[in-house]
This record gives C-alpha cells, sequence and structure tokens, in this order.
C-alpha cells in the first residue's frame, strides 16, 4: 500500500474518532438533554427507613421512595378444598391491600398545599392512572399465613419515583426543556463550580413532599420544583432527595467538594412542605432557577431533614 493511501486512511480515522467521541449534553430516554457533560449523574444516596410518614394503614418511606400496605384476608374453615380456601384468602388479602394503598397514596404530599387525593378529585384522568399504579403494586414477600388464626397476610409497595410509578401516574408528559446550549454563561460556570445543592431544614419541622415549592421570606416564589420533571431521564422523577445528615455527601467522591448548603429559613404552606430561604440567599443563588433541573436530573439535589 502506497504512503499517499496510508495518510489518507489515518486522516479518516481520526475524523471518524473525534466525530464519535465529541459530547455534549447526557440524553434522556427520548434524547432530550438531562445534563450538562461535565456533570455526571450519580446514583441515589437516600437512605431508606428515617423519614417515614404513616398514612391510614400503610407507611411512606421518603428515603427509600416506596409506598407499602397490608392486607389481610380469612381463611373460610368450612371450604373442604383447603388449596382453594387459602388462595382466595390471598386474593382477598391483596384487594384489601390495595384499598390501603390506595388510602395511604391519596395523602402523600405533592408540596405544601396540596394532597394527591387533591389532584385526584380535580381529574379523572390521574384517578384512572393512580389506581393503575396500584394494580400493578409488587408484593414486598410471600403471602403469610397463620395456621392459628387461619388470616393470610400480604404487604404490596409501590414506587413513588420509578418509571409507572406514583410520579409517572401526576405529571403529564414532559415537554422539551430548555436546551443546555441556551443556557446563560453564569448559570453553566456555576453548574461546573458546585457539586450538588443541599436544603437543610434542620429544626424546621418540615415534612417531606413529591415537588416543594420554594419561596424567599418576602413570599415571593423563587421557583416551583414540580415544573421541572423530567420523565424521560434516569433521576427526572425525584426533584429532591431527602437525608438524614450531610455524611454521605461528604463520602462520595462526585459531591463532596464544593455542595451549595442553602439553610431553610421557615416552611410553608399548609401541609409544612414548602421552603423558605432569605432574601440574601435568594439573590445570590438566583441562578438556581436556571440550573436547578440539570442538578436533579444528575441526583445532585437534597434536602437535610435531621
Amino acid at each position: 500500500m502506497s504512503k499517499s493511501n496510508n495518510f489518507f486512511i489515518t486522516i479518516y480515522l481520526l475524523f471518524c474518532f473525534f466525530n464519535c467521541t465529541k459530547v455534549v449534553v447526557q440524553q434522556g430516554t427520548a434524547g432530550v438533554p438531562t445534563t450538562p457533560f461535565y456533570l455526571n449523574s450519580i446514583p441515589p444516596i437516600t437512605t431508606a427507613g428515617y423519614a417515614i410518614d404513616t398514612i391510614g394503614l400503610g407507611v411512606v418511606d421518603w428515603g427509600d421512595g416506596i409506598i407499602r400496605a397490608k392486607g389481610t384476608g380469612a381463611i373460610d374453615p368450612n371450604n373442604p378444598n383447603k388449596v382453594q380456601a387459602r388462595i382466595m384468602a390471598e386474593r382477598a388479602a391483596i384487594v384489601e391491600a390495595q384499598r390501603n394503598l390506595l388510602e395511604t397514596v391519596k395523602g402523600v404530599r405533592i408540596n405544601g398545599e396540596t394532597q394527591v387525593k387533591d389532584f385526584m378529585t380535580q381529574s379523572d384522568i390521574i384517578v384512572t392512572r393512580v389506581s393503575g399504579v396500584i394494580k400493578g403494586a409488587r408484593l414486598v414477600s410471600q403471602p403469610k399465613y397463620d395456621s392459628l388464626t387461619g388470616v393470610v397476610t400480604v404487604e404490596l409497595e409501590i414506587s413513588l419515583y420509578d418509571k409507572k410509578g406514583l410520579t409517572d401516574a401526576l405529571v403529564p408528559p414532559t415537554p422539551i426543556p430548555k436546551p443546555v446550549q441556551d443556557l446563560p454563561s453564569e448559570v453553566k460556570e456555576v453548574l461546573q463550580k458546585y457539586s450538588c445543592v443541599v436544603f437543610d431544614a434542620e429544626g424546621t419541622g418540615l415534612k417531606p413532599a413529591l415537588f416543594p415549592k420554594i419561596y424567599d421570606e418576602n413570599g415571593n416564589l423563587i421557583f416551583d420544583t414540580g415544573t421541572y420533571i423530567d420523565t424521560t431521564s434516569e433521576y427526572g422523577r425525584r426533584v429532591v432527595q431527602y437525608i438524614k445528615s450531610l455524611d454521605k455527601i461528604l463520602a462520595n467522591p462526585d459531591l463532596k467538594d464544593n455542595p451549595i448548603i442553602i439553610k431553610i429559613k421557615a416552611i410553608r404552606g399548609k401541609l409544612d412542605s414548602d421552603i423558605v430561604i432569605s432574601k440574601e440567599d435568594a439573590d445570590k443563588f438566583k441562578w438556581l432557577k436556571d440550573a436547578f433541573r440539570f442538578l436533579f436530573n444528575a441526583g445532585r439535589t437534597f434536602i437535610k431533614l435531621l
């Protein structure tokens, strides 16, 4: 092969390499830009079992992002077919668990003023979607049979944030967000500078919600996290992670270097789930309105409760 042919082949290979390896943004499942390339997504760091709401006969684990409820069914002692009797008791237990799960779901806080039941009274579509999520609930473990009482117990769970979980039932299809390249230069700079944002609610009594709103101390709405939902991205359904301390952030190599910690000054709303920060912090971090979507899509937005 001639030297000239080798030269052109080399140029061609270099051209292919640089064009194939050029990275601008991480893409969601529908090809929507979710985060700048320098803001890599990280797995959730939340902990199960510490931020628990008991609603009706079920529980909401905000750390784990799971809603669970139990149901029971009694075995008919007069049914001579023992296998059939047990199957029928299991079905009755599942129906009761689904009913209890629905009541728990209705009490889940969306923000400081609204619960899921409020959305359901406003839209038959949401009622249908929520019912579908309940019907698709998973068994936590195999049904438990108490031979002494003749009762079967089942426990069901659904996800708050995963695909086909509660958030998907509440949020309509997401419009195409503002592209990364259209962000102001100062917003791009801070996205490269800071590793995550933590709203510190210690001592405020803040109660977890799916999409809390953030206000300044003068009552001005800074932004509604519910408007940032992106159901096409990996973490786009979970706008904040509720944590109990900074330990896991400081131990995470992707988060530890330069986190922003914003002290929550007060809480707002009849459900005590919306956030109030100082006017000074609102002015200092005004870029958050544009940057928040990219931070939470990368799993980098947190609220410290304890």
